[in-house]
């Protein structure tokens, strides 16, 4: 049983910044230089033979099981996304050694917290196969909201990661931006699926299709702007106070992640406004958040649920500690 991992890893250095207007969306364009290479990796895993292709931090793999497909992002070591089979789909979680000779992953059923192991331990290697330079990189940071057939969106953009929200069922999208073209997921408390929208060049609106669980996307869904802003760029560190024990959060543009002492906590979401949703992980198992944090992000009054329930039970916290600095990449 192999695994044969293919990848192209960019390398970026030198940045510099300038402001620019492009078609009413404000940016952050910060120029980089890089150069791009070329590897492959064979792993023995519990299902059988599997290739992931990475480009920049996009992922997307087969292997034999199933007809089996696999759509993730790679974060520094780790690769989280979506695997799919004839026979379901569901999420995985897969995280690397630092020279990416072993991985200890876990998958789950649907939007479950992927609980079940997925292994791999490097067998061989191959050299890297090109080197080349590759062109300017944009770094762009924007907000802007989205009047659709299925109500108003308001979107977060960072670099290629898109998140969105939109009343109808408490609605929210997350994807990857390559070009113009953004692919990813939509959730509801109904149910989830597929996406897949292009946006016009000065991304005023865009021409979209969605579709159920694993599904090709072929269902109408457009929108156009109706407004747009600078997101803001921002940093925070904060200890809390809370019925869980002291919680840690850091703050990155609109993406928190947390930890806390109870079971090994962890947390992690999407900042919008004053709420905060997402998920707790423990060593006992995992579920839905939702935190209202005041305007001085002083305190919060939140609840939590067990796996993909609504969250009801009390979560609150309140400023125990001072700020303390991001932690530098």
């Amino acid at each position: 049983m192999a695994v044969i991992l293919f990848g192209s890893c960019a390398v970026l250095m030198s940045a510099a910044g300038l402001e620019t207007e492009h078609g009413g969306i404000s940016s952050v364009i910060q120029e980089k230089t890089s150069s791009v290479h070329s590897v492959s990796y064979t792993y023995e895993t519990e299902w059988g033979e599997m290739i992931l292709h990475i480009q920049g931090r996009n992922v997307t793999g087969e292997y034999a099981h199933g007809n089996g497909k696999i759509e993730a992002v790679l974060t520094d070591s780790a690769m989280t996304g979506w695997w799919r089979q004839t026979s379901g789909s569901g999420r995985i979680r897969f995280y690397f050694t630092s020279d990416f000779s072993e991985f200890t992953g876990y998958w789950g059923y649907g939007e479950e917290e992927p609980a079940y192991g997925w292994n791999g331990t490097r067998t061989s290697s191959m050299p890297v196969l090109h080197t080349q330079p590759k062109d300017p990189v944009q770094a762009v940071s924007v907000s802007s909201i989205y009047a659709s057939d299925f109500g108003d969106i308001s979107f977060q953009l960072k670099g290629d990661q898109a998140v969105g929200t939109y009343e109808y069922r408490n609605g929210r999208i997350e994807g990857v931006l390559t070009g113009s073209e953004l692919t990813g997921w939509w959730h509801q408390d109904n149910g989830s699926g597929r996406i897949r929208f292009v946006f016009s060049d000065d991304f005023s609106a865009f021409t979209g299709t969605w579709g159920y669980g694993s599904d090709e996307p072929s269902g109408a869904w457009n929108g156009t702007r109706i407004s747009a802003a600078p997101a803001e760029e921002q940093c925070i560190s904060r200890y809390y106070a809370s019925d869980f024990g002291e919680v840690t959060f850091h703050q990155e543009g609109n993406q928190v992640a947390g930890a806390y002492e109870y079971r090994n906590g962890r947390l992690e979401g999407v900042l919008t406004g004053l709420e905060l949703n997402g998920w707790w992980h423990q060593d006992n198992g995992s579920g839905r958040i939702r935190f209202v944090f005041s305007d001085d992000f002083s305190a919060f009054t939140g609840t939590w649920g067990f796996g993909s329930d609504e969250p009801t039970g009390t979560w609150n916290g309140w400023d125990g500690l001072s700020n303390a600095p991001c932690p530098r990449r």
